[in-house]
This record gives structure tokens, C-alpha cells and sequence, in this order.
């Protein structure tokens, strides 16, 4: 306890010397919770549109909106649906059909891939 107070006592002639008050630390408080509010009331209140980003042998082929209800054909045997704000490949002519069996995502980071075509779906914010 006696250190604690040692080295309290420090930082307050520490500050004193720089001419920093407690009301200087009151109002530097008061401010960063302003701004920690204001950050975490946009980040919750304003969700940011989120997008479908495709990807074909290694390069962007389209970027969707997520919340315009649509059918893509990305290739020949690769077609996803855009729908009530999530998407999934309704149909694939890959042998596996792991792309189309795993359904629809709605979740940010979420991806869609099918290893035989190239093809990768993804849930972006943008």
C-alpha cells in the first residue's frame, strides 16, 4: 500500500510541475468519454452497407449490394442469389457441390467458395 502511495505522489508532482490540475484531468476524461460514445453510436446505429464481393481466378469479377434482392451468374456453372439480405449458390455444375451446400450466409466475412471453378463469395462492409 505504502508503494501505491509512493508512486502516486510522484505522478501528482510529476503533473504539478507540467501544470496539469484535476480539472485538466476531469475535462480530458469528460472528452474521451464523448468521443468513445460518439464512435460506438455510429458503429451501432448506422450499420454500414454491407456488400457481395466475387472473386474469379484470383481477380474481383463484381461487387453487389446486399440488400438488392438479385440472381448472378458468375460463370457458366457458377449462379448465386442475392436475397433478403444474405446470398448462397443456387447452383454449381462442380462434381462436390460444397459450394452449394453450404448455404446461405449473412454474416460479414462469411465466404462462399468453390475450389473447381476458382469462384470465392464474400460478405463485405464497405
Amino acid at each position: 500500500m505504502a508503494a501505491l502511495r509512493t508512486r502516486l505522489d510522484r505522478i501528482r508532482r510529476c503533473m504539478a510541475s507540467l501544470g496539469v490540475t484535476g480539472g485538466d484531468l476531469r475535462l480530458t476524461a469528460i472528452l474521451l468519454s464523448l468521443c468513445a460514445a460518439g464512435f460506438l453510436m455510429t458503429r451501432w446505429m448506422l450499420p454500414a452497407p454491407r456488400t457481395v464481393v466475387i472473386h474469379a481466378d484470383g481477380r474481383e469479377v463484381a461487387c453487389l449490394p446486399l440488400d438488392v434482392d438479385t440472381v448472378y451468374a458468375i460463370s457458366e456453372g457458377n449462379v448465386i442469389e442475392i436475397r433478403d439480405g444474405g446470398v448462397r449458390m443456387i447452383r454449381a455444375d462442380c462434381p462436390d457441390q460444397v459450394c452449394v451446400h453450404t448455404g446461405r450466409i449473412t454474416e460479414t466475412g462469411q465466404s462462399i467458395v468453390c475450389v473447381p471453378h476458382r469462384v470465392v463469395v464474400t460478405i463485405h462492409n464497405s
